[in-house]
């Protein structure tokens, strides 16, 4: 196929190794020539299925799973549901447990707001095993860049083989506030996932979410300022202002990841610890993987969806236990079942057990968010003092698509206009997708 400047690519297409989710997003440069201002773009994604409680997501988790000699076994869900699989084994086909494996979960989250990152740099998998950083980036980046060759083929009818490397324009996103060595240290990796040099780019993650925002929301576009909050796994907050083009803007001040949806997560783990005990919850998560990726499961699919309801017409929140949970809890002599270690609880006054489900009133549900959304809106507000003269705020991320979230960040920040803009959890990826062309 033909090549030859900057036209002679026929997709563009961007990977986003997230903190918690990492995904792609292409497009072909025909169809992107096409489009107008203002509107829809022809970027194509796909859905991945957890394979258990129905779970869809945009993104897959930010899981890696090695073999014992280092090489590729799976990324995403079916790196959970693999590694789950291993844990409840005594052993593979080969003799091996699941602690010869390396198993890296949500392993962004450690480098996020890390300048530093290089090519020398290690990190442990879950079991402490140390492993270079590159290797464990290398392996996610050529898994969704060869899932996303393959998707290309499929959708456009495409024979493998036919599509040429070059053919396509890739494009990496980076956090913020990575130094120029971190972001070789992507582009190094990018390398041995055989993407070549000259068919790269590297765009940080609230360039790309602005390039997006500005050209699916007329008035984003017109903004001379604003707040760029991406409510993701951590949280960051950056300042764009408008460059003297139309189309261009420039990241005048970034605070870094903090809280973000990952912090929800953690106050709903606390909150079964209080029921059940920490040596319980602990048991569970290390002999019961499966069960425990379930009800984890469970709580990403309320969490997205959550909404608190007025207190006169207050709902339930209900979560599945798992039996292997409710054996160890009805095993501890101090506790004897879970309608005991509830009555024991700090939650007694509040939650009930019933058939198998904790029934969890939409107000103490509401309370594994608020810290988190506190923390999230007092650092934001910090962006407004000073020389700073914000005109708006626009909220994009998974996190920000939570209507609790919307909801006080638009109260908090009721003086100030607060974009929510369609999609805005591919925000990154789209913009990503369309650097060329947007």
């Amino acid at each position: 196929m033909a090549t030859g400047g900057l036209s002679k690519y026929l997709f563009v297409a961007a990977i986003d190794i997230g903190t918690t989710y990492s995904g792609y997003a292409f497009a072909s440069t025909k169809e992107l020539k096409k489009v107008k201002d203002y509107g829809p773009t022809p970027i194509e994604t796909i859905v991945w299925n957890s394979g258990s409680r129905s779970l869809l997501s945009s993104k897959a988790p930010t899981a890696l799973l090695l073999k014992p000699d280092k090489t590729f076994q799976s990324f995403g869900y079916m790196a959970e549901n693999d590694y789950s699989d291993l844990v409840s084994e005594e052993e593979d086909d080969e003799g091996h447990s699941y602690k010869d494996y390396y198993y890296f979960h949500r392993f962004k989250m450690d480098l996020h707001n890390n300048q530093s990152v290089r090519e020398t740099s290690k990190m442990k998998d879950v079991t402490g095993k140390d492993l270079p950083t590159i290797d464990v980036f290398s392996h996610s980046i050529r898994f969704l860049k060869d899932q996303l060759y393959d998707t290309i083929c499929t959708r456009k009818e495409i024979v493998r083989g036919e599509l040429n490397e070059g053919d396509i324009q890739y494009v990496l996103t980076v956090p913020a506030v990575w130094d120029e060595k971190a972001k070789e240290f992507m582009q190094k990796a990018a390398r041995n996932a055989n993407i070549a040099e000259e068919h790269l780019m590297i765009i940080t993650e609230p360039e790309a979410a602005s390039l997006y925002c500005q050209h699916i929301d007329k008035d984003i576009s017109l903004l001379n300022t604003y707040l760029m909050v991406d409510l993701g796994g951590v949280f960051d907050v950056t300042i764009i202002k408008k460059k003297s083009s139309e189309k261009q803007r420039e990241v005048m001040e970034i605070l870094p990841g903090t809280s973000g949806g990952n912090y929800v997560d953690h106050a709903f783990g606390q909150f079964l610890s209080d029921i059940v005990g920490t040596r319980n919850l602990d048991t569970f998560k290390d002999h019961y993987m499966e069960d425990n990726i379930d009800i984890c499961r469970q709580f990403e699919g309320k969490k997205r969806c959550f909404a608190a309801g007025s207190k006169s017409n207050e709902k339930m929140v209900y979560i599945s236990v798992p039996r292997a949970l409710e054996s160890l809890v009805k095993a501890d002599r101090s506790l004897k079942g879970m309608d005991i270690a509830i009555k024991r609880s700090p939650y007694a006054q509040q939650i009930s057990y019933v058939r198998h489900k904790l029934h969890i009133p939409e107000s103490t549900f509401s309370g594994f968010f608020q810290p988190t959304i506190d923390c999230i809106i007092t650092l934001t507000e910090k962006m407004f003092f000073g020389d700073n003269v914000i005109d708006a705020v626009v909220l994009v991320g998974g996190f920000a698509e939570n209507t609790h979230v919307q909801t006080s960040f638009k109260e908090k920040f009721s003086r100030s206009r607060v974009f929510i803009p369609e999609e805005g959890t591919l925000a990154v990826l789209k913009g990503a997708s369309a650097v060329i062309q947007i």
